[in-house]
């Protein structure tokens, strides 16, 4: 719940019709002012880790292992792409215009899809793994590489300047509102194969 109120305030304060915050800007141009050739090669093919196709990997990889594990992760993908389309046209927040974006975008801005679904698959894959991991380190450890992976994606929207910061904020908590949503519908006990003796 908290999540989601934290989405609405991030809508109703960055994503009305009077435009960018000054907060946007200055994250705009803050990371205008970081570019350089090699942290812009690397954000452009790391940025592919929110695109849907991409985030549909794990959920094919894991197929052969579990179904269940698969469609949620497929659910997380999918899901996540439809809702932030489905915002998109609601809120019609335009792109940011005065920074040339170093990569294409189509669309609208609020929130961002490529925040969202990575919030939301790459939580969902944290959540799938810790249900097999008994050690707290362990599960500390997968849920601070899945913060750093999605940070990762959410920042280089900013740095390519395709979106706004708050874009990003707001596909990340949308995201993860999805991503807790589906822990909930498949909340159900990982299959073991054991074999078992008479």
């Amino acid at each position: 719940m908290s999540l989601l109120l934290a989405f609405l305030f991030v809508t109703w304060e960055f994503a009305g019709p009077s435009g960018p915050k000054q907060l946007d800007v200055l994250a705009l141009r803050a990371l205008l002012n970081c570019r350089s050739p090699r942290i812009t090669s690397a954000l452009v093919i790391l940025t592919e880790l929110g695109r849907t196709p991409v985030a549909l990997i794990p959920g094919i990889v894991v197929w052969r292992r579990s179904r269940v594990m698969s469609i949620q992760l497929v659910s997380a993908a999918m899901g996540g792409w439809l809702i932030g389309e489905l915002f998109k046209r609601l809120i019609e927040r335009p792109r940011p215009a005065d920074i040339l974006p170093l990569v294409g975008a189509a669309g609208y801005s609020f929130p961002s899809g490529h925040a969202l679904v990575a919030a939301a698959t790459y939580t969902t894959a944290a959540i799938l793994a810790c249900r097999q991991l008994h050690q707290p380190a362990h599960r500390i450890l997968i849920f601070m590489a899945t913060i750093l992976l999605v940070s990762i994606v959410a920042v280089s929207r900013v740095y390519l300047s395709v979106h706004y910061m708050s874009d990003v904020i707001g596909g990340i908590l949308l995201g993860a509102v999805w991503a807790v949503v589906l822990a909930q519908v498949f909340k159900v006990e990982v299959p073991v194969n054991r074999r078992h003796s008479d």
